[in-house]
């Protein structure tokens, strides 16, 4: 290989690990503004959960509703789509389990 075809191949090299490494900043970009966004619809489900627990304390109905529960976990794998439907099961357990705490703190306070 000459001298001018080695320097050719080199900058396609590094050209293409630059644009690579764009490519990937750009991904990562998109995953944190993404997480904003999952994160402000977490805070708007936990004011929704929020209020419900004030209905309940009020009602004097348990935080826990077992059927409810299922009902969502159903859902929510329904919409599964990149992901397995049961990765989605495990990552809604946990947001329900986060909740079911916050419902109960507000449940406290009121």
């Amino acid at each position: 290989m000459g001298l001018r075809r080695r320097r050719d191949v080199l900058l396609a090299l590094v050209a293409t690990r630059a644009g690579h490494a764009q490519t990937l900043a750009e991904q990562r970009t998109r995953i944190d503004a993404l997480d904003r966004q999952i994160v402000a619809l977490l805070n708007q489900r936990a004011e929704v959960v929020q209020a419900i627990g004030r209905w309940k304390r009020q009602a004097g109905q348990a935080v826990t509703a077992p059927a409810r529960e299922q009902e969502v976990l159903r859902n929510v794998m329904a919409e599964a789509g990149a992901l397995p439907p049961e990765s989605v099961r495990r990552i809604y357990e946990r947001v329900l389990t986060e909740m079911k705490a916050a419902e109960r703190l507000e449940m406290r306070r009121c």
